[in-house]
């Protein structure tokens, strides 16, 4: 085997194991159009509600909402049925959000689209979602301006504030939606991100649903665009991996193949030390970034792929980390 296809193997493997046996079983549930009662009953036998992330339990209740048929033991219902409950308050707060937003943005002019779950709630009105907070998009050369005419909602943390990392993906929306592929951008870069922070998809299973639910809406995705935005925005290794993360759960989303990169194997590899290197040594497998971390990863990484500790170091703290955790 050449040395650029086993480490594509060890890629593929470290984006395999990304997704814990919990989370693989909860989304053959959600994805079982015929979900069976020995199905729920195998899952239910070894999962917690109270240890379970909030958007693990919202992708339950769908199940429950859609086989009306299953029997869901008598303690986990009425959790289940607040939950959804919750997510349409918390819908309500972050649609009042978005009305003030939209005036004030539009008073200055500044054009934007929606990112994240409310972008998905646009396309999926009938999917209840856990929405967090509003994530919007503007154009680079706007960006300021935005931060300006909504300060005081992006200091209170109830809006995100994003720079597109194109004009396109303005020009290409469907009014304030951004179109299939763009959001399955995001949805990838997403997937990525989660990982590096919470060592798995543990916190949010769903992303994979969406971006297989995108792709069911557009008949198949234009794979081409979802790479031009990775080569545009420097996402490349980000946007392979985390597509190897969704093939490994669903099959037929994305080519097996992976397209052709302007990566060197030598770029590959740094990017692949940097992920682990992130992941394990920065943050730490599964746990929240402390304060601290978060001070390391912007003194020595610079937020970026090119921080000032070299890769072989990286490597080298890296495979001190884990022999020491093993």
């Amino acid at each position: 085997m050449k040395d650029g296809d086993l480490l594509i193997k060890r890629i593929r493997e470290q984006a395999f194991g990304s997704v814990g046996d919990m989370d693989r079983k909860l989304l053959a549930l959600a994805q079982d159009k015929t979900c069976s009662q020995a199905g729920l009953d195998s899952f239910i036998k070894t999962w917690d509600i109270e240890w379970a992330p909030i958007r693990s339990i919202v992708l339950l209740a769908h199940i429950m909402k859609d086989h009306p048929s299953l029997v869901f033991p008598d303690e986990v219902t009425p959790r289940l049925n607040g939950v959804l409950s919750y997510c349409r308050f918390k819908e309500i707060q972050t649609r009042a959000n978005l009305l003030y937003a939209e005036k004030s943005l539009k008073e200055k002019g500044v054009p934007y689209v929606l990112a994240g779950d409310m972008a998905m709630r646009g396309y999926f009105p009938d999917y209840q979602r856990w929405i967090a907070g509003l994530g919007i998009l503007v154009p680079a050369s706007e960006h300021d301006t935005a931060l300006a005419a909504l300060s005081s909602m992006v200091n209170d943390k109830q809006v995100n504030i994003h720079k597109a990392w194109d004009n396109g993906v303005i020009s290409r929306a469907n009014g304030q939606l951004p179109c299939p592929e763009d959001l399955v951008f995001m949805a990838l870069v997403s997937v990525y991100e989660t990982i590096i922070r919470k060592g798995s998809l543990n916190n949010n299973p769903s992303l994979v649903l969406d971006i297989n639910s995108l792709a069911d809406l557009s008949e198949g995705l234009g794979h081409g665009l979802i790479w031009d935005n990775a080569c545009l925005s420097g996402t490349e290794f980000q946007i392979l991996f985390a597509e190897a993360v969704v093939g490994s759960v669903s099959r037929g989303v994305f080519a097996e193949e992976w397209p052709e990169s302007s990566l060197s194997e030598k770029q590959l590899e740094k990017h692949f030390v940097d992920f682990l290197f992130k992941r394990d040594v920065i943050y730490g497998t599964k746990e929240h970034a402390s304060s601290s971390r978060r001070l390391w990863i912007s003194a020595l990484t610079a937020g970026s792929n090119f921080g000032i500790v070299p890769s072989v170091m990286k490597k080298y703290l890296w495979n001190r980390y884990t022999l020491r955790h093993k």
